[in-house]
């Protein structure tokens, strides 16, 4: 790096074009890689026209927290951008894909290398381009074919089928720009006589990188079916940790012969999700089952259609679907963030939400209301759209209920159904209302709420035992219970699986759901009104709904965090970038508020934020003070000192008065012993390299500072 004077005598930092040359042998190979292994070629040319721009232009940039920022930001910002208008392949990916998100991750950081090099050039410089370099090009490896053939990289997609060849090719050529980056001008472009040892070091080096790569390569061949064995087991591994760390609910069966998982009971408090709203979203509807046969709910006759919706012009990347009626949005929505520990094919939403904007090809949907998006942007969220704000609404499908499904109930357990029933409703005729009302007061005076059930006997149906011996279960044999009992007494019922969302979070700006607030209930049609409702038969004690948050400080913050992270995401991928930039500050001045308005906290952060500020001050004072005496290489041995003042302190009881020089001092004290003495042969040292007219040089400084470590190793011990 060099520094100019341009017309108006103000100095400029020209840029290091080397660098940005050995730069560019460093990233340019990973962005290849990338390119291929995603068919993202465009990844591949920003990078190309990124470091030409930066070739020609000579001025180079100054390090600050705004440039950084500013740098960091434009990085994500394409990287987001450009995700959302390529979307990748992810199932090119193995698990870092899903873990680090690779098809954002990996450009972000090649991006940052290209932007490095327009920056004054550092003894970090060469470390950062090489490290983004390097964990790029281990992302864009993360695949599970051998072979990639990239149909968008044109005149490179014949040199692409191999993948193993391009992988070896850029480990090389990065290994070789990394040891050139390490010290260029040293060891290449300096003609002084005694350099030829460093040469003769990394001609070497090179020699060495390419023999190791060589012999890796057919150590590999030789024993590859014991290495693949290797692979399988860490990768077994890997997918194990994986799925135990994701929470997989509401599949396609329910079956109740099944104790509850004790990973689920372990988690019960683990956010799954978080929901933006005016209310409290209360019941979000996953699945819904009708068929019911052997203790499993399942659905197979169940058959989706393809939702109508509008897809918008320019960036917006959502697509609103809806149902008829609900072509026009309402005040009444709610936006859920799913977490990413969470994982499921079918949308959570209120039963008479008609609206549902989120970034998808497609949203099929069920009979039932079952709701599955295709090639859905999870990160982006949803916004579930409701002609009334209510917690307990249910799906208004079909209109008419005559599917003989809902009345089904198997042979094998229908006598014990009837007898139950007998005894709730006598042979007096009542209507559909009065029915539901008998049968859940019938359970709520003889039943109670567990979850510490055990197995039915052998050859017994879990409800049936249920109902009939143990009285004691979980919301799944309530709803179950119920809903053969209404469909005995002539009512279409459904058994319905979701999460109750009523947790308020402390800012009271949005809800949580956790593992725990997952929960069964039942729909039933009532003919008598034409409507589908929502029937609760669980006991209060195991309704897993709260509208007072369970959250102590440190989550509170840390959710707040994370909830506001997903809001931003979710307007990135959405296309609302303005959106995104007003509520991060927005959530970020509601936080900066709640946290200094703490009759506590704030007056203990402000005492220490100008306890901070005013040490801050000093030691910068200090600081500039001291550049402003000595050189740098002065500065080094000044530093170590004044260490040494401080450690005489602590170890002796004696300091160096203000006003007072080191002669003065050394002098005033008492019959020295032989700590003494050595100390103030050190400080004479000090005194004679400090002061004199020529700087240290570096065997001087590196000899100070080693008599330094010694006096203050051998004062321990004595």
């Amino acid at each position: 790096m060099f520094e100019t004077q341009n017309g108006h005598g103000k100095k400029v930092l020209k840029k290091d074009r080397l660098f940005v040359f050995l730069a560019a042998g460093m990233v340019l190979p990973a962005a290849f890689l990338l390119s291929a292994t995603l068919n993202l070629p465009h990844v591949l040319i920003i990078c190309i026209v990124g470091l030409v721009i930066s070739l020609i232009f000579g001025r180079a940039l100054k390090f600050t927290d705004r440039s950084v920022i500013y740098s960091i930001v434009l990085s994500l910002v394409m990287a987001v951008i450009l995700d959302l208008a390529f979307p990748v392949d992810k199932n090119r990916f193995i698990l870092l894909g899903d873990i680090f998100s690779t098809n954002i991750t990996a450009p972000f950081l090649l991006y940052m290398a290209v932007l490095i090099t327009f920056f004054e050039f550092n003894a970090y410089s060469t470390g950062v381009a090489a490290s983004f370099s390097i964990f790029s090009i281990m992302l864009g490896s993360d695949v599970t074919l051998n072979t990639q053939q990239s149909e968008g990289l044109l005149f490179f997609a014949s040199y692409t089928r191999n993948f193993n060849h391009i992988f070896a090719v850029t480990i090389i050529i990065e290994i070789i720009f990394i040891l050139l980056a390490l010290q260029p001008r040293r060891l290449l472009f300096t003609s002084a006589s005694g350099r030829w040892e460093k040469r003769f070091v990394l001609v070497f080096a090179l020699v060495f990188a390419v023999f190791l790569g060589i012999s890796g390569y057919m150590l590999f061949r030789t024993y590859e079916e014991d290495f693949r064995r290797l692979e399988n087991i860490f990768l077994r591994a890997g997918m194990r940790r994986y799925a135990q760390s994701h929470y997989f609910v509401f599949n396609r069966e329910v079956n109740l012969n099944r104790l509850l998982s004790p990973q689920l009971e372990a988690n019960r408090n683990v956010v799954v999700l978080r929901a933006e709203s005016r209310f409290a979203p209360g019941y979000l509807r996953g699945r819904a089952y009708t068929r019911y046969r052997d203790g499993k709910w399942t659905n197979p006759e169940q058959t989706f259609q393809k939702m109508s919706f509008t897809q918008y012009e320019g960036v917006v990347a959502i697509k609103s679907f809806f149902y008829k009626g609900g072509e026009n949005p309402s005040n009444n929505n709610v936006t859920i963030y799913p977490t990413r520990r969470f994982s499921s094919d079918v949308l959570l939403v209120p039963g008479n939400a008609n609206r549902f904007d989120l970034v998808a090809d497609r949203l099929n949907f069920s009979s039932d209301g079952v709701l599955i998006p295709e090639e859905w942007q999870k990160d982006g969220g949803y916004t579930a759209f409701c002609p009334k704000a209510g917690q307990d609404s249910a799906y208004q499908e079909p209109a008419d209920a005559d599917d003989t499904t809902l009345l089904n109930v198997p042979k094998d357990i229908s006598k014990d159904v009837s007898g139950i029933l007998s005894g709730i409703i006598p042979d007096e005729e009542l209507s559909a209302s009065d029915a539901l009302q008998k049968i859940m007061k019938y359970f709520s005076d003889n039943y109670s709420y567990t979850t510490d059930i055990k197995e039915p006997p052998a050859g017994v149906d879990p409800v049936v035992d249920f109902m009939m011996n143990t009285r004691n279960g979980h919301c799944e044999l309530f709803a179950t219970a119920v809903t053969m009992l209404l469909r005995k007494q002539g009512i279409p019922a459904r058994y319905v699986t979701g999460f109750i969302c009523e947790e308020l979070h402390p800012s009271k700006r949005y809800y949580v759901a956790r593992l725990g607030n997952a929960h069964a209930w039942v729909e039933a049609y009532l003919k008598e009104v034409n409507s589908w409702v929502l029937v609760e038969v669980t006991p209060p004690s195991g309704i897993p709904g709260s509208a007072e948050s369970k959250m102590g400080f440190w989550e509170n913050w840390t959710d707040r965090f994370k909830e506001m992270l997903q809001s931003a995401l979710s307007d990135l991928r959405r296309g609302n970038f303005a959106k995104a930039v007003v509520d991060i500050f927005s959530a970020l001045g509601i936080a900066i508020k709640d946290f200094l308005w703490d009759p506590v906290r704030g007056p203990a952060f402000v005492l220490l934020t100008v306890a901070v500020v005013i040490f801050y001050m000093r030691r910068r004072n200090r600081i500039l003070i001291l550049r402003a005496e000595v050189d740098p290489k002065t500065a080094v041995i000044r530093n170590e000192y004044l260490r040494l003042e401080r450690f005489m302190k602590r170890r002796y009881g004696i300091s160096r008065k203000s006003g007072m020089t080191i002669n003065e001092w050394i002098g005033s004290f008492p019959v020295p012993d032989g700590n003494l003495a050595k100390f103030a042969e050190v400080a004479r040292k000090y005194m004679d390299m400090r002061f004199r007219q020529t700087r240290p040089s570096d065997t001087e400084i590196s000899e100070f500072l080693k008599i330094s470590r010694e006096f203050k190793k051998n004062s321990r011990r004595t």
